[in-house]
């Protein structure tokens, strides 16, 4: 399998007649970061449950770092770490006991890995301060810092920026660039969209158990359209003038600028237009096609080809 490290092939999973997961295919590669999006209920939280080996799939095979789930689960497991919902610690224990008390049920970790992955997590000066004095952000980190303790190969990170702070987020998405570069695979869950786009290079859209679309966020995020704002004192005129011109697809009003939609490269063709129509054109801001948006037009509004 190369450098895959994780390869779900149509797995299907149903609760009574309820059907979860239908025909769910993925791939992730060394040092991927991978976004996995979908609306509550899409079957997210499944999937990772049966990634992890935590509930067995009715049909199809999972295979991690090259080993089969399902008939070498040591093997499969072994390289795998997870903070799954928010990071539960002893509070009165430091954090340095409380990943001793998980290196203790790994036999073949040494000690010295712990002060390892409090360094990774930037956690060292507070490594022996009770986890009841941390904040959420730094227990977020010390989740991850756990999930490294098996030297893992790929982590997943269900919802890793709900509740912080935007300090908190910074540290966070630093600390998943830094495992990248370490050759690490991210896992992610997070209805963060925008952080999502700042971490992740490929992402899944997972919707009623369904993969919609899946690829690079660069390939998916590009359109044949690009979106601009304008901003002139004429508005009902302007949106009126722009109704019928051949590379506008979609005027919108709003109280202060309109926003439209035109064929990619059209942007100095509607300048000209507007300078010709004596417009009185004050400025023009283009919109960057979003993921957030994206997300919306698939999830809610109906699927792309």
């Amino acid at each position: 399998m190369g450098n895959t490290v994780l390869e779900i092939s149509q797995v299907e999973k149903s609760f009574g007649k309820h059907k979860v997961l239908h025909n769910v295919s993925l791939k992730v590669v060394k040092g991927q970061v991978f976004g996995f999006l979908g609306p509550n209920g899409a079957g997210k939280t499944t999937l990772i449950r049966v990634i992890l080996g935590l509930i067995r799939p009715d049909k199809g095979t999972i295979h991690i770092d090259g080993f089969n789930l399902q008939t070498n689960f040591r093997q499969a497991i072994e390289h795998v770490g997870a903070v799954v919902e928010t990071p539960k610690f002893y509070p009165h224990l430091s954090a340095y006991q409380n990943l001793l008390l998980v290196r203790n049920l790994h036999r073949n970790l040494p000690k010295s890995r712990i002060p390892e992955v409090l360094e990774i997590a930037g956690l060292s000066a507070r490594a022996h301060d009770k986890v009841g004095t941390y904040s959420l952000g730094m227990k977020q980190r010390l989740g991850i810092a756990r999930a490294l303790l098996n030297y893992p190969k790929l982590v997943f990170l269900d919802e890793p920026m709900n509740g912080l702070d935007p300090q908190g987020i910074i540290e966070v998405r630093s600390l998943i660039h830094q495992l990248q570069h370490q050759g690490i695979s991210l896992f992610i869950t997070s209805h963060l969209l925008h952080e999502v786009e700042q971490v992740c290079d490929q992402i899944a859209i997972i919707k009623n158990g369904s993969i919609l679309t899946q690829g690079s966020l660069t390939e998916l995020l590009r359109s044949d359209l690009e979106v601009v704002e304008i901003y002139t004192k004429d508005l009902l005129e302007t949106h009126h003038a722009l109704a019928d011109v051949a590379f506008v697809h979609k005027c919108t009003i709003t109280p202060s600028f309109l926003l439209v939609e035109l064929d990619r490269g059209s942007t100095e063709q509607l300048i000209r237009f507007l300078v010709k129509r004596n417009l009185h054109l004050q400025y023009l801001i283009p919109r960057k096609h979003s993921l957030e948006e994206f997300f919306m037009e698939l999830a809610y509004e109906g699927s792309i080809s």
